[in-house]
C-alpha cells in the first residue's frame, strides 16, 4: 500500500526536508520513526526539498509500506517538532514532486518602514513566465530557470508584511531572493527597472536569500488525491503548537515590544 502524508514541521530544527548522513532532517526522522513502529518504508519520495531552517506547515511525503498507518500512534512516536496532519491512500507510480498542481509558500516580513505601494507594484512584474536566473541559488543548477509564477499577494498584520506565493514550481532559493529584491524596492535600493532587466536577463543582479527561518510551505495541491484529517489529530497539533511555540514566541514577542515602547 502507497500512502502520501501532509506534514508539518518546525524547520529551525532541521538541516533541510531531504535525507543528510549525520544531519537531522525532515526525511531521516520520519523514516527512522516508521521503521521504529515496525513499517517496511519503500520508495520514499518528497513534494518539496525545504533547506536548513525552512518551516512546512503542510509538505507532503509519499512512500510504500506493509501495513495501514496509524496517524495517532506515529504522532506519539515523533519528536516534538514535528507532526502528521493527514493521510492519503495513493497508486504506486504517486510523486508527490511530479504530480503537484500547485504549492503555496509565505514569507512573513517585518515591515521596517518600507514603500509598501511600491513592492506590490514590483510584485507584479514576477507573475507569469519568466527567466529567474537572478533570482534563484546558481550553485550547482543544472535545469532551466524558466518558471511560471502563478500569483504573489502581499498583505500587511499589524508590523508584518505577509508574501504569498503560488506556483507549480520553484527554483532553489527563488522565493527568498524575490523576498530580497522586493524589500529593496521598498527601502528605494532597486527601481522596476531593475527588476525588469535582471528578468530579461540584461542585468546581474548579485541578490543574498532572505533569511529562510520566515519562510512556510503553506500547502501543496494535487489532483484526484484525497486526504484524510482527523478532527482529533488536527486539534492535538493545534495544541501541541500553542504550547511549544505560539504562546512561547507570542510572550517574547510583548516582552520586546515594551522594551522597545520604554527605551
Amino acid at each position: 500500500m502507497r500512502y502520501a502524508l501532509k506534514v508539518f514541521y518546525y524547520g529551525l530544527n532541521f538541516y533541510g526536508s531531504q535525507i543528510q548522513k549525520d544531519k537531522r532532517t525532515v526525511e531521516g526522522v520520519l523514516i527512522e520513526t516508521l521503521k521504529k513502529l515496525g513499517y517496511d518504508v519503500h520508495n520514499f519520495k518528497r513534494a518539496s526539498r525545504t533547506d536548513r531552517k525552512v518551516s512546512a506547515l503542510q509538505n507532503v511525503f509519499a512512500f510504500s509500506t506493509n501495513k495501514e498507518l496509524n496517524i495517532e500512534i506515529i504522532n506519539r512516536n515523533l519528536p516534538d517538532d514535528i507532526r502528521i496532519l493527514a493521510k492519503a491512500i495513493v497508486p504506486e507510480d504517486f510523486n508527490p514532486r511530479y504530480n503537484v498542481l500547485e504549492k503555496t509558500y509565505k514569507y512573513f516580513l517585518f515591515n521596517d518602514n518600507y514603500n509598501v505601494e511600491k513592492m506590490r507594484e514590483a510584485a507584479k512584474m514576477f507573475i507569469g513566465k519568466h527567466d529567474f536566473y537572478n533570482f534563484c541559488i546558481r550553485k550547482g543548477l543544472k535545469k532551466s530557470t524558466i518558471k511560471n509564477l502563478k500569483n504573489i499577494d502581499l498583505e500587511i498584520f499589524d508590523d508584518i508584511i505577509i508574501l504569498t506565493f503560488r506556483s507549480k514550481s520553484f527554483l532553489r532559493g527563488m522565493i527568498r531572493k524575490i523576498v530580497t529584491a522586493l524589500k529593496l524596492v521598498g527601502e528605494g535600493k532597486l527601481s522596476k527597472k531593475d527588476i525588469e532587466e535582471a528578468l530579461d536577463r540584461k542585468k546581474d543582479l548579485k541578490l543574498s536569500p532572505a533569511p529562510a527561518e520566515y519562510l512556510v510551505l503553506w500547502d501543496i495541491k494535487y489532483k484526484d488525491v484525497s486526504f484524510e484529517y482527523d478532527e482529533k489529530v488536527l486539534n492535538d497539533v493545534k495544541r501541541f503548537i500553542i504550547k511549544n511555540y505560539y504562546s512561547k514566541y507570542k510572550l517574547f514577542y510583548y516582552i520586546f515590544k515594551n522594551i522597545i515602547e520604554a527605551l
